[in-house]
């Protein structure tokens, strides 16, 4: 259908949604679409009067996509997408497919289609040549979608059917990659086999390492920075996008299929733990060490944080500030007074791009930026930040420097993987995963697609990294003894010694606790196993965790942060005069933080940045409006760990269905009574019931952090006080005073 003359107006390259329609089982969305038409020649159509040529400005074509349809459908419309040369449909479904089905049925499809050559309206000849090009694009393009040991059975199928149809580039392709599969698992058992027997001298190994790294204040900011960045880049460029959609990620625990297994995402998360527990052991772990060494270690850190940020690997940058963060460390007075002002002062700055304000504004600004630029900006100035920040100018070079520019090294990024996967899950929440008739909502795999097209984007850019690894650094990471929080927890009691609860003099801010809120990571901490060795950097569970691999501890809304972070922390304790004195200082430190970072940054030539340009729909989504649903973070009470589970509800959600819910996330059993269950949201000064039968998006303190907990009812007669709770605007709610609990 096509409407000419002005008739419909619609902007040029956009389309535009006009209606719904059902064909064939299958639900489809039409859309308008402007096409120009371009005067090349005088007469356009040949025959006619220039009147008629005049009219022939544009047209308004119609263009239909699906939106639901079942799995036959889905696949048979892959050879079509094929031959409307839509790449994107294709690319689609093969990075989603994973969510509702699985290889070998995609492939039967297809192979039968081949067989009876039944689609649409295409001739036998080409619906068997787009399914021959379709499978061999899925060859190249996914490979580890075929990767299934020990038989490997598509692979089997694909070289039994190009022996039937006398095939023989598609058979020798198959077997080619059936021999890299076989080949690659022999070398990882030759590996596995070697780390064993290294692992049984491990002590020997320690005496042996070489000495560079054995005291890390004395090691280069930007050799360590380096050395992180070549495992994180590694890493990132090694994961599965398919392990990265909410469908698989969130719900990995229920997968039975050990294919599933979502271990290239596990691997980030567990890099991200090490990391952040190691700047946590560095800090704590030598209890007879002097304020003044440990503010050198914190020092230290904070310096590798930026140089990490001036490389574009926010996940370590991100990793080294959280650990900073943990209360064993942040609650260090006197070793935080002895730090220099000038790294406070970073440190705040580089903390402050990890708030989540906004759904993460300011990392998310930095990412567009600079994820596919060549080097990292770091002289402009940041947006929003808070008046205490005001005097702190991010400069890592003067201009002076500015014709040793184009010398300068070319940098890869490093995103932080968890503002994707929250980001997915999200979507994966918001979005049922059928419609009507149990039809698959391929509209949503079409919004997943837009995030995961933006970590493909930045895997490529993380290949301009050049850097070499350090087997001395690679053996004092893997061999250095990990401290469990726990630990860590008990020492820093031990270091504080009467005053646990103090807080270093850092700038106030413009309000309470915006400084550093609980970051929503996919981190955990560790309080069942005493102690761990980390000897290995592929573990699936977080470090010191005591959980295994089937069950582990990384799920989706897990903090790092304690009760006792400088969220809570950050007004208390202080002397009104060192107040003063500190405030008086901070020019001056500003000044320093300055030269420090220009010190930190001398190796490295920084340039101004073309913006990553990104099509208005592939920006980050926001799958629902925040003023009609909430996300909120529900754990069980009992269960080992700091378990989450991210439950979205909207303004109509009550209490028990917000209870069947998490119920059903944290796996009970069916015939667990929901009635015996209550919700309660945890508050710094108790715990907030919610009652039985209330609107939940309106009971909840929304001045607090979003995070409950599913526990059993207490026996007739526990008390519960009402109280009066103050926010933004005053109501009555009910609150158990913690000693009752």
């Amino acid at each position: 259908m096509k409407f000419r003359g002005g008739i419909l107006y619609v902007p040029e390259g956009a389309m535009k949604h006009w209606k719904e329609e059902k064909e064939n089982g299958a639900i489809y969305n039409v859309y308008l679409k402007k096409v120009r038409y371009r005067h090349s020649v005088p007469s356009i159509v040949e025959g006619a009067t220039p009147e008629q040529n005049s009219g022939l400005e544009w047209e308004t074509v119609k263009v239909k996509t699906i939106k639901a349809a079942p799995l036959e459908k889905l696949a048979e419309h892959l050879p079509v997408a094929l031959q409307e040369m839509d790449s994107s449909y294709i690319n689609i479904f093969f990075c989603t497919y994973q969510t509702f089905t699985n290889q070998m049925e995609v492939l039967k499809i297809l192979l039968d289609r081949y067989k009876n050559h039944k689609i649409g309206n295409l001739s036998k000849e080409n619906t068997q040549k787009n399914i021959r090009s379709v499978i061999l694009m899925w060859l190249d393009e996914n490979l580890d979608d075929f990767r299934e040991p020990p038989n490997y059975p598509c692979l089997s199928l694909l070289q039994d059917f190009a022996r039937e149809v006398f095939d023989l580039e598609l058979g020798e392709r198959a077997r080619r990659r059936m021999d890299f599969f076989k080949e690659e698992a022999k070398e990882n058992e030759m590996s596995n086999q070697l780390a064993f027997q290294a692992s049984m001298c491990d002590e020997v190994d320690g005496v042996m390492m070489d000495n560079m790294f054995m005291d890390i204040k004395n090691v280069k900011s930007g050799l360590l920075a380096q050395q992180l960045t070549y495992m994180d880049a590694d890493l990132f460029r090694k994961v599965n996008l398919q392990h990265c959609l909410g469908g698989m990620w969130s719900r990995r625990s229920k997968k039975i299929d050990s294919y599933h297994d979502v271990a290239s995402v596990k691997a980030t998360v567990t890099q991200f733990n090490d990391v952040s527990n190691r700047v946590m052991t560095t800090v704590i772990e030598d209890k007879t060490m002097k304020p003044h060494d440990r503010a050198a270690i914190i020092k230290k850190w904070i310096e590798v944080a930026q140089v990490c940020r001036e490389m574009k690997n926010f996940s370590s940058a991100k990793a080294i500030i959280s650990g900073l963060q943990t209360h064993p460390v942040y609650r260090l007075k006197k070793v935080w007074n002895a730090v220099p002002r000038a790294h406070v002062l970073l440190f705040e700055d580089l903390a402050s791009i990890f708030m989540d304000d906004n759904n993460f504004e300011m990392s998310r600004e930095l990412l567009m930026k600079e994820g596919t630029a060549k080097f990292a900006c770091v002289d402009s100035p940041r947006i929003s930040r808070k008046p205490i920040l005001n005097l702190v100018r991010r400069l890592s070079h003067e201009k002076a420097t500015g014709h040793r520019r184009e010398q300068a090294r070319m940098h890869g990024t490093v995103p932080y993987l968890g503002t994707f996967l929250t980001d997915l899950i999200k979507i994966d929440v918001a979005n049922p995963d059928t419609i009507g008739d149990g039809l698959i909502n391929f509209e949503k795999k079409r919004k997943e697609f837009e995030v995961i097209a933006q970590i493909k984007l930045l895997q490529n850019a993380a290949k301009n990294y050049c850097i070499n690894q350090l087997s001395e650094f690679v053996d004092w990471f893997t061999n250095m003894n990990v401290m469990t929080y726990a630990e860590c927890c008990d020492v820093s009691d031990e270091i504080a010694g009467s005053t646990p609860s103090s807080s270093p003099m850092f700038s106030t801010p413009d309000r309470k606790g915006s400084a550093f809120r609980r970051f929503f990571s996919y981190t955990a901490e560790d309080t069942t196993k005493s102690h761990r060795s980390s000897s290995s950097l592929s573990s699936t569970s977080s470090t010191g965790s005591a959980g295994s691999a089937d069950t582990p501890l990384l799920e989706d809304g897990m903090s790092f942060s304690s009760e006792n972070s400088p969220a809570t922390s950050m007004n208390g304790g202080e002397n009104p005069r060192l107040r003063r004195v500190e405030m008086r200082k901070t020019t001056s430190g500003v000044k320093e933080k300055e030269k420090l970072v220009r010190k930190i940054s001398a190796s490295y030539s920084m340039t101004d940045l073309t913006q990553l340009i990104v099509p208005e729909k592939h920006k980050t989504p926001e799958p629902f409006p925040s003023s009609s649903c909430r996300i909120i973070r529900v754990s069980l009470e009992g269960s080992e760990g700091n378990v989450y589970k991210s439950i979205v509800i909207t303004q109509q959600e009550h209490t028990p269905s917000v209870i069947r819910t998490a119920a059903d996330k944290h796996n009970l059993p069916p015939e667990e009574n929901l009635s015996e269950f209550m919700l309660v949201q945890n508050l710094p000064m108790g715990e907030l019931h919610i009652p039985d039968n209330a609107n939940v998006y309106y009971a909840m303190n929304t001045n607090a952090e979003p995070d409950f907990m599913l526990k059993r009812k207490p026996p007739p007669g526990a008390v519960i006080k009402r109280n009066i709770t103050k926010s933004r605007r005053t109501r009555k709610s009910w609150i158990r005073d913690s000693h009752d609990s």
